[in-house]
């Protein structure tokens, strides 16, 4: 497995970092972990990491920035009357951007938002203890 040192955000300074691996095995019932774990906690619990101890910290390989330009054409062709027949062309273009300030904190940047791939829902506020479940109108028919 490699885990490339881009996606990870560290601070160049700091040469001991906390780390421990977890696996389990749900066939057999069993949990492994690097740096020794008590048997009441759960192997992901941080107050038990293992130090890992670098001589020189590696690079984090440059800055963390991510840049998605999209574009959508539409095309719209009126020709219910022969004679006049109407046809109305449309381009819209923007970026979204996705930049890593520090290494707890994000900057997301969107020019000219597309908005086709966002789910909608009806806004309801639920104030009883029954959950609320949405829907398709066409299956009441």
């Amino acid at each position: 497995m490699s885990i490339p040192f881009k996606t990870l955000r560290f601070k160049s300074d700091n040469t001991t970092w906390g780390i421990n691996f977890f696996r389990r095995e749900p066939s057999v019932n069993q949990q492994h972990v690097w740096s020794p774990v008590p048997r009441q906690f759960d192997g992901l619990d941080i107050g038990y990491l293992g130090e890992l101890v670098w001589d020189t910290v590696p690079s984090s390989g440059g800055k963390n920035i991510a840049i998605i330009p999209y574009t959508s054409a539409r095309i719209d062709n009126n020709s219910s009357v022969i004679i006049n027949s109407t046809q109305d062309f449309d381009i819209t273009a923007g970026v979204d951007a996705k930049v890593a300030l520090t290494t707890g904190l994000n900057l997301d940047l969107t020019v000219n938002p597309d908005f086709s791939q966002v789910d909608v829902d009806r806004q309801v506020t639920n104030l009883t203890r029954f959950n609320i479940f949405f829907l398709n109108e066409d299956s009441f028919s």
